[in-house]
């Protein structure tokens, strides 16, 4: 017990932290042992003469760590998956997984950026690995993360297949906390799944093109896309054709082109660009396009100007991801929704950090709201 494992009381600086110090002091000399179990909070209150609410801070705080467990009912123990942390181990515990297809695309780029500053807030590292959407690297990965005990994975699942069963179940056994992001093992694993808000970023942008005066908007995103269906209706095309009626536009299916989609790949081949020219040719009348990608609006608007139409006083643009720096062009050029990358990390944080006391709290899936950024694409007062 904790009474049992240090005698020194918290000194008056973070209260929390003094309690965390003795903790994992207990943990280090090895008077407190994986498994065991510590004494109530009530317990912890009287003795240190702290309010409940530091006492279950430190807890919190223990818990994302991967240093203790908290059972309904049955109490808070130490966790089986703490190593020595004198022979280094404590390292390892304050670290937590990243695994993505291959960070290459902007998306992952972009959700490694967030999840970063999201572990440095929690004063946490991140491992990073990128599995060039390889199954036998994924099975490299897991496996390698597993022995290493880290606190919690975050995994992007690979793009045209499943992981094995095995592999999953073994993950799932080693009692690390999994979250898995943009795409979901929820029907096979039950993990939660972050995601973004596709339908949000797509009806806001229409309904700012709609908002500027536009009234003849073209849709062009992919044939086919991770994002989830609705009545066999892409979000992301769902919330551009809600968007146009919430502001009493109509849908028209023929302003609407759809391209290949090369997934995981930040690839627009000039065959796109002479599709999306042409096609342009062909729709003179319209005067605004909304696109479910920056890659894809950035391709758009050079089509468009090269057919002699200004961006925005003949045709408005507005693309998703705000990934302006990763493309490599000025992000006040374009009008987007910001993915909110670092949103991701702190729900994610969040989740390992409640995991172990029982996923019944945690909802099977959160979707990430992106926020309106406004650049020249769509007006001309934007200032650089």
């Amino acid at each position: 017990m904790i009474s049992e494992a240090a005698n020194s009381e918290p000194q008056q600086k973070a209260l929390h932290e003094e309690i965390e110090e003795i903790i994992c002091a207990g943990i280090r000399n090895g008077q407190l042992k994986p498994g065991q179990k510590l004494v109530l909070v009530d317990q912890m209150v009287k003795k240190w003469k702290v309010s409940r609410a530091t006492v279950q801070h430190a807890m919190q705080v223990l818990a994302a760590k991967g240093l203790i467990v908290r059972k309904p009912k049955a109490g808070t123990f130490i966790s089986e998956r703490v190593l020595d942390i004198a022979g280094g181990g404590w390292r390892k515990t304050r670290s937590i997984c990243l695994i993505v297809p291959a960070l290459q695309s902007v998306e992952f780029a972009a959700l490694a950026r967030g999840v970063e500053d999201a572990a440095h807030d929690n004063n946490l590292s991140v491992i990073v690995s990128s599995t060039d959407n390889d199954l036998a690297r994924y099975e490299q990965v897991i496996t390698r993360h597993i022995d290493s005990g880290v606190l919690g994975i975050f995994m992007v699942p690979p793009l045209g297949y499943r992981l094995p069963l095995l592999l999953l179940e073994k993950l799932q056994k080693s009692g690390i906390p999994v979250v898995t992001c943009f795409r979901s093992l929820n029907e096979v694993m039950g993990w939660p799944l972050i995601r973004t808000d596709a339908y949000h970023a797509m009806f806001t942008t229409t309904a700012h093109l709609a908002k500027i005066g536009k009234k003849r908007i073209a849709f062009v995103g992919y044939k086919a896309s991770p994002e989830p269906a609705f009545q066999g209706i892409n979000v992301d095309h769902l919330g551009f054709r809600m968007g146009l009626l919430e502001n009493n536009l109509h849908a028209d299916v023929a302003l609407e082109l759809l391209l290949d989609c090369q997934e995981g790949l930040n690839l627009m081949g000039q065959a796109q660009f002479d599709l999306m020219s042409k096609w342009f040719s062909e729709h003179p009348d319209l005067d605004g396009v909304c696109c479910c990608h920056d890659l894809i609006a950035t391709t758009a608007m050079a089509a468009l100007r090269q057919r002699g139409r200004r961006i925005p006083e003949d045709v408005a643009v507005t693309g998703r991801g705000n990934f302006g720096c990763y493309l490599g062009f000025d992000a006040s050029e374009l009008t987007t929704i910001d993915m909110n990358s670092k949103e991701f990390g702190r729900v994610f944080f969040e989740m390992i950090t409640a995991m172990p006391f029982g996923q019944s709290s945690i909802p099977p899936f959160t979707d990430i709201k992106g926020q309106l950024v406004i650049g020249r694409s769509t007006t001309t007062s934007v200032s650089i």
